[in-house]
């Protein structure tokens, strides 16, 4: 009995004495390990909440506002763009006047066209270098009397206007003030011919319109017995025209220029007796200058 008491005290005590060790150690292994997960989990919970904020790019809200940024950079990129764009649009699309050199178009480009004018326009059908429906003419025609005269056109006797009206042209060409020049005021004649501009634009609202230059005369014109016109009253007659398209968005045609000889007079040779009719080799000039110079 005193043995058997013994022992199991011996054993006991020798086991308690074997087991603290262990209970240090697995105490604080189990203490670093509860830490360690402790802190994980901490870890984990405030990246979860966003409280670290190291995540914020790519919580959808936070990547919307990003791209929302972005494209408000990029945005305002493309309205800095924008608004270079149309800036420089007008230098670019705008009408430019007189209508500069292009590559020359070919004679496929009249098809859609009508030329408004007096006996010089008429000359373009007399000579067929632009088919009689498409010339709105008559012999002595001028601004004043445009929108009111009849002229014998494919669409009947009407006036240019009315002509126009039918006709529906993507392009018109106006040549008038030879006739009046001599007598009519630079104010009337502008008065006039912006009537007849609303009248078209009225008549056919989708038409680009042109107005071609009043062309030069000889230098026996300028010195005529009856009905003198010089050189220096057309080009300034010219001045105002351009001012007026200019100002209602029309193209100016300077074919003035290309019919001028080198002393800026109509030459003799490329006129009729009258220093103001052309001959067809100066209407086969003329007809190039358009084709050069359509500002398309």
């Amino acid at each position: 009995m005193g043995r058997t008491n013994q022992t199991p005290r011996s054993s006991s005590g020798s086991r308690r004495r074997r087991r603290r060790p262990r209970l240090r150690f697995n105490f604080g292994t189990v203490l670093f390990i509860w830490f360690i997960s402790f802190l994980s989990c901490f870890v984990l919970f405030m990246i979860s909440a966003n409280l670290f904020g190291t995540e914020h790019e790519q919580i959808p809200t936070d990547s919307a506002a990003t791209q929302s940024t972005g494209t408000t950079t990029t945005s305002t990129q493309a309205t800095e763009s924008t608004t270079t764009t149309v800036t420089e649009e007008p230098e670019t699309d705008a009408l430019v006047n007189p209508v500069p050199e292009s590559d020359k178009r070919s004679a496929s480009y009249f098809n859609d066209c009508v030329f408004i004018g007096d006996s010089i326009t008429q000359g373009l059908a007399d000579y067929q270098l632009i088919p009689v429906k498409h010339v709105f003419a008559g012999i002595g025609m001028n601004l004043s009397k445009v929108m009111t005269e009849k002229i014998m056109t494919t669409y009947g006797n009407v006036t240019a206007v009315e002509a126009v009206q039918q006709a529906q042209p993507k392009k018109i060409y106006i040549m008038l003030g030879s006739n009046g020049i001599a007598w009519m005021e630079q104010a009337d004649m502008i008065a006039q011919y912006t009537a007849l501009l609303d009248a078209l634009k009225a008549a056919s609202p989708d038409s680009q319109i042109y107005i071609l230059s009043i062309p030069p005369v000889t230098a026996e014109r300028e010195t005529a017995a009856e009905g003198p016109i010089t050189n220096a009253a057309v080009d300034e007659y010219n001045s105002a025209l351009l001012t007026l398209a200019n100002a209602y968005g029309a193209r100016y045609v300077d074919s003035n220029t290309a019919l001028k000889g080198n002393d800026g007079k109509l030459p003799t040779e490329q006129a009729s007796s009258d220093g103001i009719h052309f001959k067809k080799a100066t209407y086969e000039i003329f007809i190039d200058y358009i084709l050069t110079h359509t500002g398309e």
